[in-house]
Formats: C-alpha cells, sequence, structure tokens
C-alpha cells in the first residue's frame, strides 16, 4: 500500500490538471481506477479533498 506523502505526489504528477479543476467528483473519477489496490481509498480521498481547497 502506498504512503500518503506517495499518493499525494503520484496525485500531484499525474493528475496535475485534473486538479487544477479542483472538482473533487472529476478528480475521484479518474484516480480510483489508477490507484485501485494500491492505496486506501480512505487515505486517496482526503488528500484528494485536501488538495482541492
Amino acid at each position: 500500500m502506498m504512503s500518503e506523502d506517495e499518493i499525494r505526489t503520484f496525485l500531484q504528477e499525474n493528475f496535475a490538471e485534473v486538479l487544477a479543476s479542483k472538482n473533487k467528483g472529476a478528480i475521484m473519477k479518474e484516480v480510483m481506477p489508477a490507484l485501485k489496490g494500491k492505496a486506501d481509498g480512505k487515505a486517496i480521498n482526503m488528500i484528494v479533498a485536501e488538495l482541492c481547497k
């Protein structure tokens, strides 16, 4: 499982355009398939919410 820091780095490197939209639903839709089985969904959700602020 990926740590919170690894998830944050992965998202910022691979999903910068989607993160810029600040649309949590759209971000989760893009991110979850890429991280399925690699990271905890709750941790991903928390980090995405944090990055949307």
